[in-house]
């Protein structure tokens, strides 16, 4: 007798009794398919899941998403001017980063006078071509500049009440992305000259790990729209666990503790500022025993997930634009253009990299 066919979904949720008919009949053992059913993509990603450590200190801890549900408003949002000026904001970036003051003194005024023109027509005329967006807001109040006061800020303190969002991205080569998003209600920017800018409300962070055989092979930390990759035997690890160091109140990952200068801020008569994360090895976050897992591919939900047992809608592109969305009044202070004390929140894992494409392209 054979049963195979017959015996899929309830071999994949781990029902016994057909397992021993399976056996008892006669049948050869199932062949092992490592990573082709949901309940041994959903192993797969426990095993490899990430230790991370938070920030001696840290006040702004992770949490779920539901709990955040809970505390913001999902709102659509008609105005598009935020939107328009902040692709002037862009547009200033990329001249700006063209730029050679000393061949050049007069480049960054004229691009400082493309980006005001910009602006002024964005306020003039409020269409833009990026359609209406739905975003998250808090429900407490609307902060403004770096006022870091709301509830909804300090996560949930228990790590064991939060879960990873895990994901089983294959490629088209045959090999398996392992993406884990953290998410965080804020992101506290950096201190300089006496305030703190570049905050945010909502904070997603992720690494990713690359199977090739089942087996991995390197691993991608993120940090501020950058990251890092390196090979699995070069990463820090307990067990089959990579670590991760998560830094105090920015959040980006690291593979080691310490300070990390990742970038630079120049103002005129401010002077230069180094924007530096910094990591050590605080509280401590086995990812592993709170997961919900799900199959991007596919679009569905993993076995053994409590909070979203069916794939859910915020993982739809389009259902939430941005995870933290602030009106130009809110963002507080703002030495330049394009570095304030309060900015837009960021989009969530379905329009990441990491989802479409692959960190390690």
């Amino acid at each position: 007798m054979i049963i195979w066919e017959l015996s899929n979904d309830v071999w994949e949720e781990r029902k016994s009794i057909i397992k021993t008919l399976y056996k008892n009949s006669g049948n050869p053992e199932k062949p092992s398919l490592p990573g082709t059913r949901p309940l041994q993509k959903r192993d797969i990603l426990v095993k490899y899941a990430p230790k991370v450590y938070l920030a001696k200190n840290e006040i702004f801890y992770p949490s779920s998403v539901s709990w955040a549900f809970e505390r913001m408003n999902r709102k659509f949002e008609k105005d598009t001017v935020s939107a328009c000026i902040q692709e002037c904001k862009e547009i200033l970036d990329f001249c700006a980063n063209d730029c050679d003051p000393i061949s050049d003194p007069g480049c960054l005024g004229r691009c400082q006078a493309e980006y005001e023109a910009c602006k002024k027509a964005c306020e003039e005329n409020p269409v833009s071509d990026k359609p209406n967006t739905w975003n998250l807001r808090p429900k407490e109040k609307q902060p403004v500049g770096s006022d870091n006061s709301l509830a909804l800020f300090q996560g949930q303190r228990n790590l064991n009440d939060v879960p990873v969002y895990a994901f089983w991205h294959p490629q088209e080569n045959g090999e398996v992305d392992l993406v884990y998003f953290f998410w965080y209600p804020y992101n506290r920017g950096k201190q300089a000259w006496n305030t703190v800018y570049g905050s945010h409300i909502g904070d997603w962070e992720h690494i990713s790990i690359r199977l090739v055989d089942g087996r991995p092979t390197k691993v991608y930390d993120a940090y501020h729209a950058e990251g890092e990759k390196r090979s699995w035997g070069d990463i820090e690890k307990e067990g089959e666990h990579p670590i991760v160091y998560s830094a105090w109140g920015s959040h980006g990952s690291w593979f080691e503790s310490g300070d990390h200068k990742y970038d630079e801020v120049s103002i005129p008569v401010l002077g230069t500022t180094y924007l530096i994360d910094d990591c050590s090895e605080g509280e401590a976050w086995n990812t592993w025993d709170k997961i919900e897992a799900f199959d991007w591919k596919d679009k569905k939900s993993l076995p053994d997930n409590k909070e979203f047992p069916r794939f859910p809608n915020w993982l739809s592109k389009g259902y939430i634009d941005r995870w933290g969305y602030i009106d130009k009044e809110q963002a507080g202070f703002c030495p330049t253009v394009d570095y304030c004390q309060l900015i837009m929140g960021p989009t969530g894992p379905a329009d990441k990299s990491a989802l479409n494409g692959s960190d390690f392209n």
